[in-house]
């Protein structure tokens, strides 16, 4: 009987763990986030595909902004820049 109980409460204690962990990582990461803006009289709307970690997030608004900036500089007949 004591094996019994052993086992299950090892089991238990192994479902806690797997949905805890699985909980705690939906938590820190979003599903293809998606980041959208206006230029040069146009919309633009990027999605990335995965999971993306939430505290990775503003870094890669920032570089995708920063890469935006770069094609309309190098493309734009009106920009000074």
């Amino acid at each position: 009987m004591m094996h019994g109980l052993t086992f299950r409460t090892v089991l238990g204690l192994l479902v806690v763990a797997v949905l805890g962990t699985g909980g705690y990582l939906r938590w820190t990461s979003i599903p293809n986030p998606a980041y959208e803006g206006i230029t040069m009289g146009t919309d633009y709307h990027i999605r990335i595909a995965g999971r993306i970690r939430r505290s990775d997030l503003r870094k890669i608004a920032s570089q995708i902004d920063h890469e935006l900036t770069k094609v309309n500089k190098e493309m734009s007949t009106w920009d000074p820049a």
